[in-house]
């Protein structure tokens, strides 16, 4: 994903006579993984098998001993730095969220099944959990609608709305996966780089994990008159939704016709799915703003639409990258700012 300020500006002079601009850039960036050090900071107790170190470690994490289920993790594991919360070495934004992660982690039941044939240290797991993943999206959301049509800082809460969607996580169905446990110098270290490792990493936490490394970034440009701002949550490097906030001095906007382009903008965006949109009036400038959820936003719609040029996919291993994101708005100028940032595992 890439914003142009050239077309940026060249929008803000149009917006002087026209008031609402629009223009976002959008290009595939192809993501990169790396390899991860073994974590040989916990101690397992001695297992026999695949399956009674799965029993072991699922034990752990449903009695609330975080610091032995951290003990199969690998360095690079999302979880390590969730666990770490209860253990005083927080995130200070998210503290409150992964603690109330944590004390629910009690609900979760599980079994250990049979070893996957011909796999050697793969296993089948049902887990029954909190639906996280879908609690957390509808709160993510919900932020994001109110604070595009009222202002304020709900979105950019990343930590807020994360608690709120944890809080309100209601117990989702059983699924089953396959857990990858790795025999590894003595021990047996539960995999996370694959896309099966992920998907039980996701079963066992009932889609939390994919909002692990959740993260806000907020680019803003100013100059006289005229001043832009994008939210970007991300999770990873991945942009999942954002929001843009363009704002114009009132007294270069007929104020007249303000609640006009108030209900326009709205009526715009309540047509197209995935996207949230209002004009506003704060400090004496006229903001327009216009938030856009990438899951369910429709392409088509938005290049129809004249806000969106170019496509996106993100399948396999396409995506809309914060980093390519970020880079470019560095580069013309933008000022971004990422919270929290995650230290490496």
């Amino acid at each position: 994903m890439r914003i142009d300020l050239k077309q940026t500006r060249r929008a803000h002079e149009k917006g002087i006579r026209a008031f609402l601009s629009l223009t976002l850039v959008l290009v595939l960036v192809f993501g990169l993984t790396g390899c991860d050090a073994l974590n040989l900071g916990g101690k397992q107790p001695k297992a026999k098998s695949v399956a009674e170190a799965a029993e072991n470690s699922l034990t752990a994490l449903q009695s609330g001993d975080f610091k032995s289920f951290s003990s199969y993790l690998e360095e690079g594991n999302e979880l390590l730095h969730v666990f770490a919360a209860m253990e005083g070495e927080s995130i200070p934004e998210m503290d409150k969220a992964y603690q109330l992660f944590c004390s629910q982690q009690s609900d979760m039941e599980f079994t250990v099944g049979e070893e996957v044939e011909n796999l050697h240290g793969m296993i089948y797991v049902k887990v029954k959990t909190r639906d996280y993943g879908s609690s957390i999206y509808e709160a993510m959301l919900d932020a994001l609608e109110n604070q595009a049509k009222e202002g304020g800082d709900a979105y950019t809460n990343v930590g807020g709305w994360m608690e709120q969607g944890i809080s309100s996580a209601q117990m989702g169905e059983e699924q089953e996966a396959k857990a990858d446990y790795a025999a590894k110098n003595g021990g047996y270290y539960l995999q996370h780089r694959g896309y099966p490792d992920l998907e039980f990493l996701n079963v066992l936490t009932g889609g939390f994990y994919d909002y692990a490394d959740v993260t806000m970034t907020v680019c803003t440009y100013e100059e006289e008159g005229y001043c832009l701002r994008y939210d970007i949550a991300a999770v990873g490097d991945t942009i999942i939704s954002f929001l843009k906030k363009e704002g114009i001095d009132e007294s270069l906007v007929d104020l007249s016709l303000v609640e006009q382009f108030k209900l326009e903008q709205e009526e715009r965006c309540d047509m197209l799915p995935g996207i949230y949109g209002s004009v506003l009036m704060e400090d004496g400038m006229v903001f327009t703003t216009f938030g856009v959820d990438f899951s369910a936003a429709n392409q088509t719609d938005l290049v129809n639409a004249g806000i969106v040029s170019g496509a996106y996919d993100t399948s396999f291993a396409e995506y809309l990258s914060l980093s390519s994101t970020v880079s470019s708005f560095e580069r013309d100028g933008i000022t971004c700012v990422t919270t929290p940032q995650y230290e490496e595992e």
